[in-house]
């Protein structure tokens, strides 16, 4: 398992989350933290119902609130930064494999 610096609280199970979306974004913001969390610390052969879990909650998220939720994990934040920044794309296939 890989360490996150995120305590393992939650079992992977989505058991006791309210699959209704709270009445604010960012109140349904705190819910994918929490998913992402326990997607984390899953096995692999027991992600399966998370990820079903997070993709109807994000699906519902979308029809909610009109578009889909903007949120990065604290952990991956850093892919989004400087040079690193997934989001900028380089001009040539040699320099997009270096940025690999």
């Amino acid at each position: 398992m890989p360490n996150t610096g995120i305590p393992n609280i939650y079992p992977c199970s989505v058991d006791g989350i309210n699959s209704e979306l709270p009445d604010t974004e960012e109140e349904a913001l705190k819910v994918l933290a929490k998913l992402d969390s326990i997607l984390l610390h899953c096995s692999d052969d027991k992600y399966k119902p998370v990820i079903m879990f997070l993709v109807n909650y994000m699906n519902d998220y979308e029809t909610k609130f009109g578009k889909q939720p903007e949120y990065i994990p604290e952990h991956c934040q850093g892919l989004f930064k400087g040079d690193y920044d997934y989001n900028i794309v380089p001009d040539n296939e040699e320099e997009a494999l270096k940025k690999i």
